[in-house]
C-alpha cells in the first residue's frame, strides 16, 4: 500500500491524522513471521512500557540462545522465567500458549484467509491472550491495516491530547472518532503512537 494513498485518505477524513503523516513521515510497521514468538512478545508487553517489554523480551531470548521453542517453554518453571523479569501470571500464560501452540496448531493455520474477528475469537480462547493482545498480533504480525485497539492506554492518551477530549471520555467515543479512519485505522494508530515519542 502506497504512502500517497494514506495521505489522500486522511486528508479527506481527518486533518489531525493528516498533519501527522507530514510530520512523522512514511507509515512503517515491520511485520513478524514467527507467530509463536510474536505472541510471546505481546504477552511480555502486556501492561508495561515499551522499553520495559523490550528489555524483558531480550533477556528471555538470550536465555534460550535466540530461539523461543514451545516444546521447552511449555515446561519452564515460574521461577526460571522470573529470573528474566517475567511475572508469575505471565509465566503461566507463556506455559499455556506453548501447550496450545503445539496441541492446537490448527489455530495458527491459514490465518491469512480469516477475518480479524475470527482470529481474535481463536486467539482469545488461549489463556492470557485478550482482545488487545490479539489486536497487536493482527497489526504487528499479520499486517492488518484496519485495527483499532481502543483498550490501548497510549492510543487513548494521544487521542485525548490531540482531540482535546476530557478525562472521562468513554471508549465508545474514541471508537466513534476512529470510524472515520477506516479502512486504515492501524495506520492512524501508528501515528498516534509516534506522537507520544
Amino acid at each position: 500500500m502506497s504512502h500517497e494513498k494514506y495521505v489522500r485518505h486522511f486528508s479527506e477524513v481527518d486533518p489531525v491524522i493528516s498533519t501527522m503523516l507530514s510530520e512523522y513521515g512514511k507509515y512503517e510497521i515491520p511485520t513478524r513471521t514467527d507467530h509463536f514468538d510474536a505472541l510471546i512478545r505481546a504477552i511480555v508487553g502486556q501492561q508495561v512500557s515499551v522499553k520495559a517489554a523490550d528489555t524483558v523480551y531480550a533477556r528471555l531470548v538470550a536465555r534460550y540462545n535466540g530461539i523461543l521453542d514451545p516444546s521447552i517453554l511449555r515446561n519452564e518453571s515460574k521461577e526460571d522465567l522470573r529470573e528474566v523479569g517475567i511475572s508469575r501470571q505471565k509465566s503461566s500464560y507463556i506455559n499455556d500458549l506453548s501447550v496450545q501452540f503445539m496441541d492446537r496448531s490448527e489455530i495458527f493455520e491459514n490465518l491469512e484467509d480469516q477475518s480479524d474477528q475470527e482470529i481474535i475469537a481463536a486467539l482469545t480462547s488461549i489463556k492470557g491472550i485478550g482482545v488487545w493482545t490479539a489486536q497487536m498480533f493482527l497489526m504487528f504480525t499479520l499486517g492488518r491495516l484496519d485495527v483499532f485497539p481502543v483498550d490501548d492506554l497510549a492510543i487513548r492518551k494521544a487521542m485525548a491530547r490531540l482531540y482535546d477530549l476530557p478525562q472521562e471520555t468513554k471508549h465508545a467515543e474514541y471508537t466513534n472518532i476512529a470510524q472515520a479512519w477506516a479502512p486504515y485505522r492501524s495506520v492512524a494508530c501508528w501515528y498516534l503512537w509516534r506522537s507520544l515519542h
